[in-house]
């Protein structure tokens, strides 16, 4: 489905949040030129859709490409968003469709995105990738994002060596002043998407420290829909196989659901992972907390998430809240020569000799990842597809 602007541009998201988001905008205001042209370059993109979707299932590169680009569809949605809310803040108790002004930081969001954009687009035809129909292409983001506690290789991440111990330090140190001997806290691990949080996360959640710290270890992707009886029933199951025992819970009952974890969590140090939460009320995250509140005290909530909507809803519970930065350059050209020179990297970690010559063009690429390392080990995957200066 086709949206059509009211300057008479096509604006084609179909089936995304985005859609809705332009949807919105429509209704207040004209919808600005800059905003336009960001997702006419998008439908460029998104025209190849349909056939990266297919191609994700046999190809960890197209995998990661489309992952990307997904990233950048989440952002201009929360952009729109928030344009479309402050555009009807200020027509309220006036007559007008005038376009209201994109402010700075808007525009930087939106250079940040070309960026991006600009780095994906020319890789369509490396990738094989074929056109569709815009109608036949629809980014897929109301399926729910599925994480594991299972890190395939700690010695791929590179440059969180200081953000790991400092996580650890605060999942393992227990505050001795309070007599309260239930309870937990919660420490929230926040930045922008593809930053490496759930990466950080496993890799804590790996460490022998941790695991030697906890009686119970449970670990739940949240995604995009904060369904506390879901949410419930899921860190159940995770408690049960945390004490070694294979079973489903089968409890529908809301009451006995929140009955049956509380019994799992009760009088035990427990760590609980909550990976990339989007929002949620303060009252279904107080749904969701009460049975954990018969942990011992010393238990531990880790939080994932890209904004930080949700810190004032649990600030009673929240410890210092780290944000994740992006990696210096240095760490970022590591991340991405390690895909792009995959066996033809030298012991002492120096490309060899037969590509030196691309460390130069390598470097001026990797000052436009904004230090993402998703983002890094994305293009590095991309250019070990073809190791030359003309790719």
């Amino acid at each position: 489905m086709a949206l059509q602007g009211k300057n008479g541009g096509v604006l084609s998201f179909s089936g995304t949040g985005l859609e809705q988001a332009i949807e919105k905008l429509k209704h207040v205001c004209r919808i600005p030129k800059e905003i336009q042209r960001l997702v006419n370059t998008m439908n460029r993109i998104i025209a190849v859709l349909k056939d990266a979707e297919k191609k994700q299932i046999s190809s960890e590169t197209v995998k990661l490409w489309l992952w990307e680009l997904k990233q950048v569809v989440l952002d201009a949605e929360d952009l729109i968003d928030e344009f479309a809310t402050d555009a009807a803040v200020q027509s309220m108790g006036a007559h007008t469709h005038n376009i209201p002004t994109v402010t700075r930081h808007m525009m930087d969001q939106i250079h940040e995105m070309y960026d991006t954009l600009d780095l994906l687009e020319p890789q369509i035809p490396t990738l094989g990738l074929q056109l569709s129909t815009v109608e036949d292409s629809c980014l897929e983001l109301s399926e729910r994002r599925q994480t594991s506690s299972l890190l395939l290789d700690e010695t791929s991440v590179i440059g969180r060596d200081r953000e790991r111990e400092h996580i650890i330090e605060m999942l393992t140190r227990f505050d001795e002043s309070s007599g309260n001997i239930k309870g937990f806290s919660i420490v929230p691990i926040v930045g922008l998407g593809g930053m490496g949080k759930t990466t950080l996360a496993q890799l804590v959640y790996n460490d022998e420290k941790v695991k030697n710290h906890f009686e119970l270890m449970m670990w739940v992707c949240v995604s995009n829909n904060f369904d506390p009886r879901r949410l419930t029933k899921d860190i159940t199951e995770a408690a049960l196989v945390s004490k070694g025992v294979n079973e489903q819970c089968q409890v529908n009952n809301w009451d006995s659901m929140q009955r049956r974890l509380l019994h799992e969590v009760e009088g035990k140090t427990f760590l609980l992972v909550l990976d990339d939460v989007w929002e949620a009320e303060h009252s279904e995250w107080e749904a969701l907390f009460k049975p954990l509140r018969s942990g011992m005290k010393g238990s531990k909530v880790l939080v994932t998430a890209r904004n930080w909507a949700f810190v004032n809803k649990v600030r009673g519970r929240m410890e210092a809240p780290m944000p994740l930065e992006g990696l210096s350059d240095t760490d970022i050209w590591d991340v991405c020569k390690k895909y792009a020179f995959r066996g033809n990297i030298d012991s002492d970690g120096t490309t060899s000799t037969e590509y030196s010559h691309l460390q130069v063009l390598g470097s001026s690429i990797v000052q436009k990842l904004k230090g993402s390392p998703l983002a890094a080990r994305t293009i590095g995957f991309l250019l070990n597809l073809e190791l030359s200066e003309q790719h």
